[in-house]
């Protein structure tokens, strides 16, 4: 005689917060090959964006500015782009993104509406890969691997949109929109110390209402690292953060 028997466990996650990851991101159909942490969002209780431009989301009924992004721990003051269905976070380069829609601390008191935590992937330790896609929307190169194997490794993707290029063979009308960004991460992984170095550019520029002569741009600067001691060598364990972020619009 066989008896199998099992026992339910009833899970309970922080409230208010939804948790992604890279391989979440890339099950989603965009219209370039792997995928993006905005194509993730819009798919989200309460997260709506206005039109296909302005790269501006509304979480919960607040302003975008009202909405605090963080990648690494560093802050980022418009990563979307201006076509909104990307952001500076492709799916090859996120390790998990968190959304506190409610119930996040007095320390992301910048954040009124939504708070979004975004954590960078480490490269590869062990061998070199990268890889390369050309779609009409965009193309872009990635690369990573070891500087040291085992302890130290880089990845790094830059992406270039096509679409004012191939709108006119695509859409009935013109899309007049340009966007780039390029972001790369440095991690050093020790015994009981971590640390990695985060930059992240991104450039936008186009017409957001099509029936008005208005040419809008953006551009984020952010470059920064973050160091972590644990266990009995570092007593008590510290967490330090220290970088530099940028936000120009004209």
């Amino acid at each position: 005689e066989v008896v199998v028997e099992d026992e339910r466990q009833v899970t309970t996650g922080q409230a208010g917060v939804r948790t992604m990851t890279g391989s979440d991101i890339e099950r989603l159909p965009t219209p370039v090959p792997g995928g993006d942490l905005a194509a993730k969002l819009q798919t989200m209780p309460g997260v709506v964006t206005v039109g296909g431009r302005g790269g501006d989301f509304y979480i919960r009924g607040g302003t975008p500015f009202q909405n605090q992004v963080l990648v690494d721990n560093l802050p980022v003051a418009k990563p979307f782009h201006i076509s909104s269905a990307y952001s500076a976070f492709p799916s090859e380069m996120v390790q998990s993104a968190n959304l506190y829609t409610a119930g996040f601390g007095a320390e992301n008191m910048g954040s009124t509406s939504a708070f979004l935590d975004v954590e960078l992937t480490s490269g590869n330790m062990k061998q070199f890969a990268g890889s390369a896609a050309l779609s009409p929307y965009l193309v872009s190169l990635q690369a990573e691997g070891p500087i040291e194997r085992g302890q130290e490794s880089f990845n790094v993707m830059g992406r270039l949109s096509t679409i004012e290029q191939t709108s006119p063979y695509l859409t009935p009308r013109e899309a007049p929109l340009s966007f780039y960004d390029i972001l790369g991460r440095y991690t050093y992984q020790g015994d009981r110390f971590y640390c990695n170095a985060t930059g992240l550019r991104t450039a936008d520029q186009g017409q957001i209402n099509p029936d008005r002569d208005l040419t809008l741009s953006w551009s984020n600067t952010v470059f920064g690292a973050r160091c972590r001691g644990l266990g009995q060598t570092f007593a008590p364990p510290f967490d330090v953060t220290i970088g530099y972020s940028n936000y120009e619009n004209a």
